[in-house]
């Protein structure tokens, strides 16, 4: 009998883990969506020729396209999230979870998206396994019932027994969609980050036009959001960092060819001149650039 007792409850708490489980990651994927923290697409990419694209980049860039597309699998996730947790609503949320899981597991196996795809794979086979427990119950309402509803007199459920599942996972949803909206607002809202055409550098007395770039067409620097800068110079990409108070913007790129571009540190002018000094004010820098409009550039103002 203790064993038996033991048992049960082993699966009990296996079930509710298993159940928050799929509840929170659909909330967390959701808020990522909503926040624009999911598919977002990289201006320097963005700028990769199509057929130089990877499985993955072309069906994130696809996805990251319609804000509006977004926001419809948010809400899909979010409703998942919170009728999952309630018994009355749970077979909604199943059936709505495995439509979901099985679209992702199908997009991270058919684009190569190997990061996603064990994941993909295990939320499908929770989400059959709970689904598995209604197999006769859809038979008999698709099949035998032929989709009609017939009454039954079932027990009232006490009312806070009924809410409360409902009133915690809200809650703790709203509680993290706040942290992360305060915590992303800053780098969302920054205005700096986008696609610039280079013009040209003049390092002292020392100007140096650059004829292409390696993404793209024309020489560029990419100021993506969180901080990241990308230089595309003639046949090579160049990472780093930027920062900006203000007027001022310091650029640091890692192991650049011309070694004056290692640390650019300059106050903005006219929208179109950095000026400023490099590492230890070695040398004076000008930095003439084309800022990449919302109607030219390849995100659309995204």
């Amino acid at each position: 009998m203790k064993f038996n007792r033991f048992i049960n409850s082993a699966v009990k708490i296996i079930k509710y883990t298993a159940i928050y489980y799929l509840s929170v990651k659909m909330i967390v994927f959701a808020i990522a969506k909503i926040l624009r923290l999911q598919f977002t697409i990289p201006y320097v990419d963005s700028y990769t020729p199509l057929a130089e694209l990877s499985g993955h980049q072309h069906m994130w860039s696809f996805f990251g396209r319609s804000y509006s597309y977004n926001l419809f699998i948010a809400i899909s996730e979010l409703l998942i999230g919170i009728l999952i947790v309630s018994k009355k609503t749970r077979l909604v949320a199943l059936l709505l979870c495995f439509t979901v899981c099985l679209n992702v597991a199908i997009l991270s196996f058919g684009f190569n998206i190997y990061f996603a795809q064990w994941h993909a794979v295990m939320d499908l086979l929770i989400t059959m396994a709970f689904l598995s427990h209604y197999v006769p119950d859809l038979y008999k309402f698709f099949i035998q019932n032929e989709g009609k509803i017939y009454q039954t007199n079932k027990n009232k459920t006490a009312t806070i027994k009924l809410w409360l599942p409902y009133i915690i996972i809200i809650t703790l949803t709203s509680v993290y969609f706040i942290f992360w909206y305060n915590y992303t607002s800053p780098q969302t809202s920054n205005k700096i980050a986008g696609a610039y055409e280079v013009k040209s550098i003049k390092i002292n007395d020392s100007t140096i036009y650059f004829k292409k770039g390696k993404v793209g067409i024309k020489p560029m620097l990419f100021l993506e959001q969180y901080n990241a800068a990308v230089f595309s110079i003639e046949d090579s990409i160049y990472y780093g960092s930027y920062y900006q108070n203000n007027d001022t913007l310091r650029i640091a790129i890692k192991n650049p060819a011309i070694k004056s571009m290692e640390f650019m540190n300059g106050i903005i002018k006219n929208d179109s001149i950095i000026a400023g000094k490099t590492r230890n004010n070695e040398s004076d820098f000008q930095l003439f650039y084309k800022r990449i409009s919302s109607k030219h550039n390849y995100l659309n103002g995204l």
